[in-house]
């Protein structure tokens, strides 16, 4: 019943790959501008970087960077010390960045540790990175040190919420040095405020805020080394960012977002271990849209595409928070119902059925599915086993007439 899948995850591969290219070019620029690089040693480190990006393999890309990494962080690491003044506490904190970038693989260390090294540099009360959601479009918080911190926080611009929102939108740091003075109604603690965009070429990844209680907290020396740093710590976040795409890749479906049929059947497998050590019961609904390949060949198959990535998330938006959604393939789908008996499942499956029957997918078109479900362990207690028995109802629920539920002890009376 397996078709020849929409989409692909190489154009993921090349994006994340793109994206990383970006973050170091700015780092290896940066350098060059602190005097840590001559032009020639700027040159041969871009060279290293264009050589990288042709490896065939994420890990043989992760690995030419890390060394990469290393070679500019001894760089700044030499140059640190043969510096004083403002200038060597900014390429302290560039370089211990730099050393962030190459060894910390944890995202949340990576934001935290971040946000410690800022306050080195820079003395505030509060702060909060925020990262720009991919697939939403929207700021989101990752990290603070102290309370999380905002202004105007009623006011939604286009990515988001707030000042942050602002910054994310307009591309431009900005400094306030006395809120108290210039608004009598200021009714928040907050009296200095400096926030900046995390821009990784022409690309927004996040903001930064910092604030403080005192007055005058911050200067504009402080703004131009936050938007260095910044610049630098896009590198960081891309690092972690390209890593966390490589393992998304390795378990969702690229077009749907949904879990792929490799990770599902781990999981379902993992599920089946679970039961019967536990004597819980669990339940298999496998669905597959009626009549889908009229659709592609009708309107081709970008429309097919658009329709697979809105059923998608369909199905995630309204299967419950335990439940695990996959793309089995082509335009079959799973749901994994955890605890979950067969009457339960019947009914949470017709409510699909009916949710999907009434949503209006691209191209004003609709879709109905056919749904089979089978229930652990009293239908099977193998998890291939079981996945069989699910496809045997969905068939039969096919050759009633599509659009319809039915069990798997229903299907055999049929």
């Amino acid at each position: 019943m397996i078709r020849t899948r929409n989409g692909s995850g190489s154009a993921v591969l090349r994006d994340a790959s793109t994206k990383f290219k970006r973050s170091y070019d700015r780092l290896i620029r940066t350098a060059e501008t602190c005097g840590v690089f001559t032009s020639r040693e700027a040159g041969r480190c871009t060279a290293v970087l264009e050589k990288s990006l042709t490896q065939k393999r994420a890990s043989d890309i992760i690995c030419s960077a890390s060394s990469l990494a290393d070679r500019i962080t001894k760089a700044m690491g030499k140059s640190a010390v043969s510096t004083t003044g403002p200038e060597r506490r900014e390429l302290e904190v560039l370089f211990e960045i730099s050393k962030m970038i190459q060894w910390t693989k944890d995202p949340e260390e990576t934001f935290k540790t971040l946000l410690v090294l800022i306050k080195e540099a820079i003395p505030y009360q509060n702060a909060t990175l925020f990262l720009m959601d991919g697939r939403e479009k929207q700021l989101k918080v990752a990290m603070t040190h102290g309370d999380s911190v905002d202004l105007i926080p009623e006011i939604r611009f286009d990515h988001g919420l707030g000042f942050s929102g602002w910054v994310a939108k307009e591309k431009k740091p900005v400094l306030l040095k006395d809120l108290r003075a210039e608004r009598e109604d200021h009714v928040s603690d907050i009296s200095s405020f400096l926030s900046v965009p995390l821009i990784v070429q022409s690309e927004l990844i996040g903001v930064i805020n910092l604030s403080h209680t005192k007055p005058g907290a911050f200067d504009d020396d402080d703004l131009r080394l936050l938007t260095l740093i910044s610049g630098q710590a896009g590198s960081a976040i891309h690092k972690h960012l390209l890593y966390k795409e490589m393992e998304m890749m390795a378990i969702t479906d690229p077009l749907t977002g949904l879990y792929n049929r490799r990770h599902f059947l781990e999981k379902l497998a993992g599920e089946v271990l679970r039961g019967g050590r536990y004597g819980l019961q669990f339940s298999l609904a496998m669905m597959d849209i009626d009549h889908f390949k009229r659709f592609n060949d009708a309107c081709g198959h970008c429309v097919g595409d658009a329709i697979l990535k809105d059923f998608g998330a369909l199905l995630k938006n309204r299967a419950r928070g335990s439940d695990v959604a996959a793309r089995y393939g082509g335009e079959e789908f799973v749901l994994l119902l955890p605890c979950t008996g067969r009457a339960s499942a019947l009914a949470a499956a017709e409510r699909m059925r009916s949710v999907i029957e009434a949503h209006q997918f691209p191209r004003r078109k609709r879709l109905t599915v056919s749904m089979g479900v089978a229930t652990f362990p009293h239908h099977a207690t193998d998890h291939l086993e079981l996945l069989a028995r699910a496809d045997e109802a969905l068939y039969a629920a096919k050759r009633l007439g599509r659009n319809r539920v039915l069990s798997f002890d229903s299907s055999k009376a049929n």
